[in-house]
């Protein structure tokens, strides 16, 4: 079987449509790089220029790694080495280093410009500002909490930069009272208090409306519960009979009275048809299982 690195086409894929290094080809077909470079040279594949390769394996510009350019960049243009490290994607670490190692005589640093006193927006303290920072900021502070109490004043409404108007108003479901929520809840808020919701929920989620609805019981089935023992009255016996806790996971939180044998099977308000739960072991219970399997676990 021919070896993928005698293919001409092959190498001209991988180094030339690719551009793979040779040793990156070298791994793909187990063999050593100089193989490949041989069998380039024998099919007239030209190789990349040593920049290229250099910026190929280190990522950079590698114009810096030459001492010629660096001394006619450094000293002939009298560029800084922050200025040349901009320019091949380094750091001016790196060009000092190269600079060391060329023995090319670093300049000195220029004296740094004296700070000058200002006042600090917020509580009018004197504090030291560089002349970098003046042209920079319009505004100076002598201490973080100086400057959010400021931003907390002047940043604010619209003034803000991320300003979009402000709350807008909407109007109540319920009782058509116009109230104000942000432009991010325009679509989503429909009452103004929680009361306007519930009493929304008792007129339109109430009976055959609701998706709990199981039928609901006829005239004569009232008649017969009520006959067996009043609500209200039985309710506080239960509670008081179940020391107000849940009987299930002993809550005292949210408790609300349950029917055993629930009113559609035939249930009445008898206080020995009726148990204490708190409201999540109550929904537990109505949606999930029977309740004597909900004790017994």
């Amino acid at each position: 079987m021919k070896e993928k690195y005698k293919d001409e086409e092959w190498l001209q894929e991988k180094y030339v449509d690719d551009e793979l290094t040779l040793k990156e080809m070298s791994e793909l077909c187990s063999a050593w790089p100089s193989t490949i470079y041989g069998w380039m040279n024998k099919y007239g594949i030209s190789s990349r220029s040593k920049q290229a390769a250099q910026l190929k394996r280190y990522g950079s510009d590698p114009r810096y790694r030459d001492k010629e350019w660096l001394k006619e960049k450094y000293i002939n243009n009298n560029m800084t080495t922050a200025e040349i490290g901009k320019l091949v994607d380094v750091s001016k670490a790196t060009i000092g280093k190269w600079l060391k190692s060329f023995d090319i005589e670093l300049r000195e640093n220029k004296p740094r410009e004296r700070r000058k006193k200002v006042k600090c927006d917020w509580c009018e303290k004197e504090i030291f500002k560089s002349p970098s920072r003046l042209k920079e900021y319009d505004h100076y502070f002598c201490s973080r909490n100086c400057f959010y109490k400021w931003e907390s004043e002047n940043n604010k409404g619209s003034n803000c930069a991320l300003w979009k108007g402000g709350k807008v108003e909407v109007k109540c479901e319920y009782c058509d009272e116009t109230y104000k929520v942000t432009p991010s809840r325009k679509g989503e808020s429909r009452f103004c208090s929680r009361e306007c919701y519930q009493k929304w929920q008792s007129d339109n989620l109430s009976g055959a409306n609701s998706y709990q609805w199981k039928g609901g019981v006829d005239e004569y089935t009232r008649k017969r519960i009520n006959a067996d023992g009043d609500w209200r009255k039985n309710r506080k016996k239960a509670l008081k009979r179940d020391n107000e806790q849940c009987q299930f996971c002993n809550s005292k939180n949210n408790l609300e009275v349950h029917h055993i044998l629930p009113v559609r099977d035939g249930g009445t308000n008898n206080i020995g048809n009726l148990i204490t739960l708190c409201r999540v072991c109550h929904m537990r219970t109505e949606r999930n299982c029977d309740i004597n399997d909900f004790l017994n676990e």
